[in-house]
């Protein structure tokens, strides 16, 4: 018994390892909560100012700054406060609707993801589109997810598939450990 169990932590620690060095995952923690996630191609994580945005990272293309990307990725870390994702994402259209002049929800493009999750597609004002994906990591845990696409109606959808990657690279390494489902 005790063999076949290194043995697993022997295996389970070398796929963690090796996908993180593999992928260059990002390690992004704070109170409660640790995950990697895989920085698309082209695009630049900061984590040392996404507080001032609300955010716990945020993504840029190459090297430009939050407000001359011409669209920009994040990451938040929520809590649940005892509401499901679908829930969540619920609240959120229905805060949308209150502050939009015109929105439309759309289809998201997101069809699994390893986790539970609840996605739409935003076109506010027939200007910005945002790809929202509420993502509750773990049954046990207080807190859940939000990634979003955000940017000019005509820029968002030319990265959709760097959202898609984004979201797909997750690994929640807080509590239970999943894998990732491409």
């Amino acid at each position: 018994m005790k063999k076949a169990m290194l043995i697993i932590f022997i295996f389970s620690f070398g796929v963690i390892t090796g996908f993180a060095q593999k992928k260059d995952a990002l390690f992004i923690y704070g109170k409660g909560f640790s995950f990697w996630v895989i920085e698309p191609e082209g695009w630049l994580c900061h984590r040392e100012d996404a507080f001032r945005y609300t955010m716990n990272a945020y993504f840029c293309l190459g090297k430009k700054k939050i407000n001359k990307s011409p669209a920009i990725m994040h990451i938040t870390v929520r809590d649940k406060g005892g509401e499901t994702v679908q829930q969540s994402l619920a609240f959120d259209m229905e805060n949308y609707k209150k502050h939009s002049k015109k929105i439309e929800f759309l289809e998201s493009p997101i069809d699994a993801l390893a986790y539970e999750f609840a996605a739409k597609t935003y076109l506010i004002n027939d200007k910005t589109t945002d790809y929202v994906c509420f993502v509750d990591p773990d049954k046990k845990s207080p807190l859940y997810l939000v990634f979003v696409l955000h940017g000019p109606k005509e820029e968002s959808p030319k990265y959709e598939k760097d959202f898609l990657s984004l979201i797909k690279s997750f690994f929640w390494l807080t509590g239970d450990v999943k894998g990732i489902k491409k």
